[in-house]
């Protein structure tokens, strides 16, 4: 959010590259406040992956949920939920899968 606009910043490469590379455009307008958390299972964090319990360097696979919380001058207070794995997945716990 920059100047009360919410932007979308995306890149040729996957990696992200160099973020002055990045072609920025602008997806909402009257935007106050953005948040975003993420849910492991059992409580929410204000970043991903988690660096805890990472035996091989690797990162969590992925959250449980996203939520994304917008503040709009004209509307107000707005949340979302994504549903994004199961708990298994999100924490990938050593089980064996084939």
């Amino acid at each position: 959010v920059e100047d009360k606009t919410l932007h979308r910043i995306s890149y040729t490469y996957v990696d992200g590259m160099v973020e002055d590379q990045g072609l920025k455009r602008p997806m909402l307008q009257n935007v106050e406040d953005m948040k975003v958390q993420f849910f492991d299972g059992e409580e929410w964090h204000d970043f991903w992956p988690l660096n805890e319990g990472l035996e091989d360097g690797q990162p969590n696979l992925l959250p449980v949920a996203v939520k994304m919380e917008l503040e709009l001058t004209d509307y107000g207070k707005l949340e979302r939920l994504y549903a994004i794995s199961d708990k298994s997945a999100a924490r990938d716990n050593g089980d064996e899968r084939q």
